[in-house]
């Protein structure tokens, strides 16, 4: 499992996609994964650009739409064009995430086959490019009994395993159920139901997690942001996303789960970017 880092952090704080980049790699972090929306006004070859004068690789990029409620000509525009980017930056990956409106109402299982519909037509699209789509999921997946399952058929995880855990769910035993189904994981830490500042510094079993589904796992990234729920803790947290992000890098080496001069599971072979 290759290792690395969600951007977002420095990028909804203002921070440009360079900076960002620079912050990413001052943190330990050889690769690293960010929003498409961020990245798409500036053009693959600039963005592609800022990766390698940084030394960054790409892992992914991640995009969110109301999927039940796109038309087709959205889904080709966003699908296509975030696959065409990840796969001239080098990266195997896009990321679909969903929105909460309709998953929490009579018409619940409706809203998820609609947008599941959709989701295997990006997938589609993505595969046409050499990328594969990972559905990303949140807690709102989970309210009700069956959604995560009909959102999620015919497609492969990413899995949030701090969502997961908030949603109530039993996180060791969906990772098994899963399988091979799960590629790509997101990794936070939490606490008393809030976000961690820090991997580590939460009371997840992550590294157990991890062990579970990491034969099939591809990448590992660690998501720091703060917690929508709880904004007023989340605003008095330590230090800053750069030294978070370090501490998190160092708790995954402890862990053993990656050293911090390659960011790669130190029980496979060095593995620098994609291949």
């Amino acid at each position: 499992m290759r290792t690395g880092v969600q951007l977002r952090p420095w990028l909804v704080e203002g921070s440009s996609l360079d900076e960002a980049c620079a912050q990413a790699v001052a943190a330990g972090f050889e690769a690293a994964e960010f929003g498409y929306h961020f990245a798409k006004p500036l053009g693959a070859g600039t963005v592609a650009k800022m990766l390698g004068a940084n030394g960054l690789s790409a892992a992914a990029l991640h995009l969110g739409l109301d999927w039940a409620n796109a038309s087709d000509d959205e889904v080709r525009e966003l699908a296509g064009g975030a696959a065409l980017m990840a796969a001239a930056l080098g990266a195997s990956y896009i990321l679909a995430s969903t929105q909460p409106r309709g998953l929490d109402g009579e018409d619940a299982l409706a809203v998820a086959t609609k947008a599941n519909h959709r989701l295997r037509s990006a997938g589609t699209l993505a595969q046409e490019h050499g990328v594969t789509l990972c559905l990303h999921n949140h807690a709102w997946e989970f309210v009700r009994e069956g959604i995560f399952e009909t959102l999620s058929a015919g497609l492969l995880l990413a899995v949030d395993v701090a969502h997961l855990w908030r949603a109530g769910q039993d996180v060791e035993a969906r990772l098994v159920e899963w399988g091979q189904q799960v590629r790509y994981l997101h990794l936070r830490d939490a606490a008393n139901n809030m976000w961690a500042p820090v991997l580590g510094e939460g009371e997840l079993p992550l590294a157990r997690w991890v062990t579970v589904c990491a034969p099939a796992v591809d990448w590992g990234i660690v998501e720091l942001e703060p917690d929508p729920l709880y904004p007023q803790e989340s605003s008095a947290w330590p230090g800053t996303w750069t030294e978070r992000a370090a501490r998190s890098m160092a708790f995954l080496a402890q862990s053993g789960l990656a050293s911090p001069a390659t960011g790669t599971r130190r029980a496979s072979a060095p593995r620098r970017g994609y291949g």
